[in-house]
């Protein structure tokens, strides 16, 4: 925190990238690439500042050492101390979810050929600015928060990685965290997901999963919380629900009480300790959410499409 100043994203950006081994400090001086950056942390914090596309091309460079890497590294670790690593998608246990990746898994509506998806809250201007999802050095943007969830359900409906991506952001705080993020996964044999995140638009989640024979639609697939003190927004429990259409013009609605979705998480997680099996949302699938993430995230810097 500096004097007159608040949080300083370039003295962050600093930070990070040398613990991350992007930047490298011999003596006094700070290296990028291996070419002499500056003399000390305060002349290093001038050079960036001066030099916009030095600033991006580090922090690009900082945020994909980031994240992809540190999940595998988890992972790993986990492995090696026989430590049960889940990814903290409470959604992914709400019984919504359950009934909906059965109905997939059984052929309901044919094979999966597409995704579509949206999650939005208009935290910009209610959020304060020193909250970390506008600040890119600390992870924030939509892209690595409502957009994670997205991708996260977009992979596991296709089943699969994506093979290339493409993003663009229409907006982006004066630090550079994207506000919003419209985004294409490309996966194999002609499927794509086409999803959008947001800070800036309504509260809104939606996916619809689209295959051969039918599509599903989910109604609050995400947060049914109440209560949501970052947004100031107080509501009842939101109930969700799946409509199931069929190629006949069919219609079948599942409706779901409001659930807790901490609770389900816990008791799932006890349930895999005692049992052995599988949690959802495994650290190993992590690994994929975050390759593809940064993937997008090179994407919207380099506006091109960017293959896994």
């Amino acid at each position: 925190i500096m004097y007159n100043e608040g949080i300083s994203n370039v003295g962050s950006l600093i930070d990070i990238a040398l613990e991350k081994g992007v930047l490298e400090k011999r003596g006094s001086w700070l290296s990028f690439k291996g070419n002499q950056l500056a003399q000390g942390r305060d002349a290093a914090k001038e050079a960036l500042k001066a030099d916009e596309n030095l600033y991006k091309e580090i922090e690009e460079a900082t945020l994909a050492a980031m994240n992809a890497a540190e999940a595998l590294e988890m992972v790993n670790r986990s492995r090696e101390t026989g430590t049960l690593l889940v990814e903290g998608f409470k959604w992914r246990y709400d019984p919504q979810h359950r009934a909906a990746f059965e109905l997939l898994a059984s052929g309901r509506i044919g094979a999966v050929r597409s995704v579509h998806g949206a999650f939005s809250a208009p935290l910009a201007g209610r959020a304060g600015a020193d909250n970390w999802r506008f600040d890119p050095a600390r992870g924030g943007g939509s892209l690595y928060d409502t957009a994670s969830y997205l991708v996260h359900f977009a992979r596991a409906a296709m089943n699969g990685d994506p093979i290339s991506v493409m993003a663009v952001t229409p907006d982006a705080t004066e630090g550079g965290a994207e506000l919003s993020a419209a985004m294409i996964l490309e996966f194999d044999e002609g499927r794509v997901a086409l999803l959008q995140s947001s800070y800036t638009q309504a509260y809104h989640q939606s996916v619809k999963v689209i295959g051969t024979e039918g599509y599903l639609r989910y109604v609050i697939p995400f947060d049914s919380r109440s209560s949501r003190d970052a947004e100031f927004v107080t509501t009842p429990p939101l109930a969700a629900r799946i409509d199931i259409h069929g190629n006949d013009f069919s219609l079948e609605t599942l409706e779901f009480l409001p659930c807790n979705q901490f609770e389900a998480q816990l008791t799932a997680v006890f349930d895999v300790l005692r049992t052995g099996e599988q949690v959802p949302a495994s650290g190993e699938f992590a690994v994929g959410s975050m390759a593809t993430l940064d993937a997008l995230r090179t994407s919207i810097a380099s506006g091109r499409k960017v293959a896994l």
